[in-house]
């Protein structure tokens, strides 16, 4: 082709055009520059490039002067001609945005080109290149790799002279180590000698260019490519690349045990590199209304669903992508504003198969729990370091203060970049199985009839089903079926050590299932741990009474995760006996087959052993035989000594996909034709949709009808935003429903009301008569009084509520992160009128559950719009819906006395609170108090509540432990030491509360306008024993530090333990510090994160949990965090301000001007 003065000569491979959706989509062209102007032509490419051709349109280029190719008139040959001639040749071929890969001298031509045209590129490709000829580096290397005659030959030909008997010299005695493995002749090359001495020559071009300070120019993504042992362009030159080009821009590649052209000895490796950073930089052309916020055009129309939603507003910073590099809030950056940008998703900040640093770090720290924050996350850290790569303690409050984490991994995330250490520019940029069949063993504790039905929905190809919980492939990897959901607790990595542990497994080849939401997989187990408690069965009941409980759990839809009850429940009576049953039924089955006694085997890392033999065999190869066993209900269980996965901090197994984006939460489900819908509901609790007028919206692009679903109005539309912007123009009149003047004021109003006329009447209902309380308060010295309240609290996971539904033919499915899978799919067939057999729950990632997901109201909604349109149709609540139609944790009123003698002593302990209160014992005390009455009545509202992180010890918590710190100031005592003294007979309640106490320096003075707290809770069968220390400046609270002590009786995974702490407490200093639903004209007032707040990166404390195994029955971790965290923070207030805290949130007080002296407060 004619290019200028000049004819080209090129070959092309590969389609330019592809069809797709019946129009014709446009794939990246790649333009391919040879090294080594004069001694090669783009022979040197094919046919190895062919493995490209796929992917898109590939050009094989000569320039002029090589190959066939003509030479300039005037035959001067330079860099900057060179890329002159590039962009003329893609104008002539309407090429757009060229993906340049130059390999060698083609490196220069390609960064030239760079330099003078940083628009025009899509992409470079910078392969075993130099900025500049460093001649003893290339020298030293061909020393290395050949010895001294290589040595000899280098120096002859680069510092000496360029003809023909150093050209041949050159060639026999370094060629062969251009590359590690063997290359064949390259006969079919074209020689040009003009060329060859104009660029070779020791005043040509590679002597003599220098484009280092040029570098900085080049604004295309930049891949460099290199191998390790590459002699002529070594690694260091690479390196050096990288360091001058932009940091957002370049990312650098190393291929292990490569030489020069790295292609020609890992081809596979090389390739797979250069594909994954060509579809990085493909563009996207998106036909959407430029209004459109990018957040939906990345999720929706690139369908990248790494990306979440979270607020709408630029609140929560959970839709953070990078724009030319910057960190940007998507939900609300409009499409036309990223016009011609590059954006980076969380999907493109890896290289391919090896992870960012950020990534790797937060792994290595295991910061995730429920995961849906942190693509946001790590896209506001990569962005930072990029510019920064050791910020201090400001720059990352500033830089991540945007990005809301609702379990509170806050210090795991400083952690990370601490972890990360001195992190250099450089290293910042260069980070960059299939089993095959097998046989399912059954486990303990599954009646026999069972298993036919559940192997329809685990087993996989030649794969044999027994019963529950283990399957063994043919290449002995275990997989534990898990019947408990994923929010973030960690709880079915938790459950398969249980597993895996009592089966001898290796650790390595474990992995975990989540159960199918099916009446078989109910949770059997959880009912049976709350029911039996710690108590011993004869062997002979076991068997009946699992059966019992999985018929009472059948009944009530019960496959529900929360309560703490996960490791407790199912892992203590499911999990562990399942690993163990199995165990013993391939021990037999192995014995049956040698022909020896159970007796003389051991299991060691999923091997069968018969020390005395020698035999040792797989696990899977007596899988099938155990599989036709009757498995144990009463195995042999380890002693905890013997333990050698429990007790360990693994590495969770759910991580990984939550720092790469590729984690699917029910958000992200995606199906064929489907559709979106955006939701309002009925802003007075229990109203109805009286009249609704959705003419206006289905005028509007993109709308595909108007619902109404009762008490609320959908709109159903092409897309999300589309949907979200025409339900603005529905009109709706709702009914009355008499609530529609209720007020918080009115409500607490009522709570007083009706705790007095309880209190005159006798009407309470006790939880706790000890004693003579009131004999004990008539013969007190002193009586102290206090009324605690708390307000309605929403749980506002991260990811907002949504499920996506498709109805065919009768059967109904649905995709969504749910608490409850199994309830939800009777919730739905109940609500549709239809059989439970033909719904289908599709169970996904939960971001953040605290409760909230244990209702499917939206499961519901979503399937009955699918019904309605006849179409797949995802439905997601705004984050404004979210907030006001919640199941609340209560709002409460608790009014307390006690009697105290004039020594102190604490006499007496009343009680009086409305709602009837969940798990029961919430407001008992651990204290031994002589006179106790505890009681409560109803004071019900029409505002729906239910389960919230820690149930109603979350209230109580606040309330007994608060309360219990004004009775030690009355008492003229050190809260800390009163509680020893209460705690006698206690040994696990005081070990708990000193290790605390000790920790955190309790008894220490402490400065004027700081305080110190402490608190010490029961739940869910653990201990937890809290100190918080906070700072009052200019009446802000600034809680600075809090030391947390917890007996779970045994720790699964000690680490897991530590992060269920911090999350906990993260989780109630928000609700302590801002936590407040407003009732106004019987709706909630709040609606979005700026007016409902949570603790953000810059508030968040310094944590440190300190875990004991004890011997006592395990417990809880994913809630006891939560309750202690309130009442603490009140007693360091009352110590900083002399001001009592008896109601929440702490944002509701002016603490201006009351600082008060360390010794005016106890």
């Amino acid at each position: 082709m004619q290019v200028g003065d000049k004819r080209l000569f090129f070959d092309v491979e590969g389609p330019e055009y592809v069809l797709e959706d019946n129009k014709l989509r446009r794939l990246p062209t790649l333009i391919l520059l040879h090294g080594a102007p004069g001694n090669s032509d783009h022979s040197v490419f094919k046919p190895a490039f062919s493995a490209l051709r796929d992917l898109g349109h590939i050009v094989y280029l000569d320039i002029s002067g090589a190959g066939r190719s003509d030479d300039p008139p005037d035959d001067i040959f330079t860099l900057e001609r060179w890329s002159d001639d590039l962009v003329e040749f893609c104008r002539l071929l309407d090429i757009h945005k060229p993906i340049v890969l130059g390999v060698s001298g083609g490196g220069f031509i390609a960064m030239t080109y760079g330099i003078r045209y940083p628009d025009h590129a899509g992409g470079l490709i910078l392969a075993s290149t130099q900025a500049k000829l460093d001649v003893e580096r290339s020298i030293a290397e061909f020393r290395r790799l050949g010895g001294e005659e290589a040595e000899a030959a280098a120096r002859e030909f680069l510092t000496v002279r360029v003809d023909a008997a150093s050209s041949q010299a050159f060639g026999e005695k370094c060629m062969s180590v251009y590359n590690t493995t063997p290359q064949p002749p390259r006969d079919s090359v074209i020689f040009r000698p003009k060329l060859a001495m104009a660029f070779h020559s020791l005043e040509g071009t590679w002597h003599t260019m220098d484009l280092r300070d040029d570098l900085d120019k080049i604004t295309a993504p930049t891949l460099v490519l290199t191998g390790d042992q590459d002699p002529v362009t070594p690694l260091q030159d690479s390196l050096d690349i990288v360091d001058r080009l932009a940091p957002d821009v370049v990312q650098l590649k190393v291929v292990p045990d490569a030489g020069h052209g790295p292609w020609r000895d890992k081809p596979a490796e090389t390739f797979a590199i250069i594909e994954q950073f060509i579809l990085a930089t493909q563009e996207h052309q998106l036909d959407v209304d430029p209004q459109m916020p990018l957040l939906w055009a990345i999720r929706e129309n690139l369908q990248l669903t790494g990306t979440k939603f979270g607020c709408g507003i630029a609140q929560c910073g959970a839709c953070t992508v990078h724009l030319n590099g910057t960190a940007i809030r998507s939900c609300v950056t409009p499409v036309s504003a990223a016009a011609g940008a590059e954006i980076t998703t969380i999907e493109g900040i890896s290289d391919g198969e090896e992870l960012h640093p950020v990534q790797q770090a937060w792994i290595a720290e295991q910061v995730p729990q429920c995961g849906y924050c942190q693509s946001g996350q790590i896209m506001s850290a990569t962005a930072l370091l990029a510019t920064n790569p050791q910020p201090d303690d400001e720059a990352i409050n500033q830089a991540m203060s945007g990005n809301l984490c609702r379990c509170g991994m806050y210090k795991r995330i400083r952690n990370a970049r601490c972890r990360m250490g001195k992190w250099t520019r450089r290293a910042l940029i260069t980070s960059g199985v299939v089993a095959g069949g097998g046989l399912i063993v059954g486990v303990a504790l599954r009646p026999g009839h069972r298993t036919p039905k559940l192997a329809q929905y685990v087993e996989g190809e030649d794969e044999t089903l027994v019963s529950a919980w283990v399957k063994i492939g043919n290449d002995n990897h275990v997989t534990a079926i898990v019947p408990h959901s994923e929010m973030g607790q960690g709880a079915q990595t938790a459950l398969t050590q249980m597993l895996a542990d009592e089966l001898d497994a290796d650790w390595q080849q474990v992995s975990f299932m989540e159960a199918p939401a099916e009446d078989e997989y109910a949770n059997w187990a959880v009912g049976k741990g709350f029911l039996m408690g710690d108590a011993e069965l004869p062997e002979v009941l076991v068997p009946t009474v699992d059966g019992l409980f999985l018929q009472a759990v059948k009944a009530m839809h019960i496959q529900i995760t929360g309560g703490s009850a996960s490791i407790r429940a199912t892992g203590v009576y499911g999990m562990r006996v399942a690993g163990a049953a199995a165990r013993e039924m391939l021990i037999k089955a192995a014995a049956n087959e040698w022909q020896v006694s159970a007796s003389e085997l051991t299991v060691e890392n999923s091997y069968i052993v018969h020390a005395a033999s020698g035999q040792r065999a797989e696990f899977a190869q007596f899988a099938e035989a155990a599989a036709a066993m009757t498995p144990s209900h009463t195995p042999t269980l380890k002693n905890p000594k013997d333990f050698k996965i429990m007790g360990q901090s693994v590495a969770r197994l759910d991580i990984p996909a939550k720092v790469d984006g590729t984690a699917q939460f029910g958000i992200d489900a995606i199906l064929p034709g489907m559709k979106h819908a955006a939701i309002i509901g009925a802003p007075v609790f229990g109203a109805q949709v009286a009249s609704f007028d959705g003419s206006r919206a289905k005028q509007m692009p993109g709308v595909v009808d108007v619902i109404s679903l009762d008490n609320a109005v959908a709109v159903v539309a092409d897309g999300y935003w589309q949907a979200k912007q025409a339900l603005n123009a529905v009109q709706v009149e709702w009914s009355k429903t008499g609530h529609e003047n209720v007020s918080s004021e009115t409500l607490f109003a009522q709570f007083e009301k009706d705790l007095q006329n309880a209190r005159e009447n006798g009407s309470a209902g006790e939880d706790v008569v000890v004693g003579d309380t009131a004999a004990a308060f008539a013969q007190a010295d002193k009586v102290v009084e206090a009324t605690y309240k708390v307000p309605f609290l929403a749980h506002t996971t991260m990811e907002p509520m949504n499920a996506t539904a498709q109805v065919n033919d009768g059967q109904i499915e649905v995709w969504v992160g749910s608490q409850n899978p199994l309830g939800f799919r009777h919730e739905v067939a109940n609500a549709l009128g239809v059989d439970s057999a033909n719904v289908t729950i599709h169970q996904h990632m939960m971001g953040g559950g605290f409760g909230r997901r244990a209702t499917g109201d939206v499961a519901v909604q979503a399937a009955r719009l699918a019904q309605t349109t006849g179409v797949p149709v995802k439905l997601i609540w705004s984050r404004e819906e979210d907030v006001r139609h919640d199941i609340y944790r209560p709002a409460v009123a608790s009014q307390f006395r006690a009697a105290l003698s004039a020594a102190g002593d604490v006499l007496a302990w009343d009680n009086l609170f409305h709602e009837k209160h969940e798990p029961a014992e919430a407001p008992v005390i651990p204290y031994a108090v002589a006179a106790q009455h505890i009681a409560y009545t109803d004071s019900p509202t029409h505002v729906p509540f239910g389960p919230w992180r820690s149930v109603d010890h979350s209230q109580h918590g606040f309330f007994t432990e608060g309360f219990f710190d004004e009775v030690a100031h009355a008492a003229g005592k050190d809260p800390y030491l009163l509680r020893r003294e209460l705690l006698a007979g206690k040994p696990r309640h005081l070990a708990v509360l000193d290790l605390a106490a000790q920790k955190a320096g309790w008894g220490e003075s402490v400065p004027a306008g700081k305080g110190r707290g402490i608190s010490l809770q029961e739940s869910f069968g653990s201990l937890v024993a809290q100190v918080v220390d906070v700072s009052v400046d200019a009446g802000v609270v600034s809680v600075e530090r809090v030391v947390c002590a917890v007996d779970c009786g045994f720790a699964v995974s000690p680490d897991g333990v530590a992060a269920q702490m911090e999350s906990g407490i993260i989780y109630g200093l928000t609700a302590a510090l801002y936590g407040n639903i407003d009732i106004k004209d019987g709706a909630v007032v709040q609606g979005n994160f700026h007016d409902y707040k949570s603790v953000r990166m810059n508030e968040a404390p310094e944590i440190e949990t300190h875990v004991i195994n004890s011997n006592a029955p395990w417990g809880g971790a994913g809630e006891p965090g939560t309750p202690g965290i309130a009442p603490a923070l009140a007693g360091a207030v009352f110590q900083a301000t002399g001001t009592r805290v008896r109601q929440l949130p702490l944002s509701n007080y002016d603490f201006t001007y009351q600082i008060v002296e360390p010794e005016e407060v106890i």
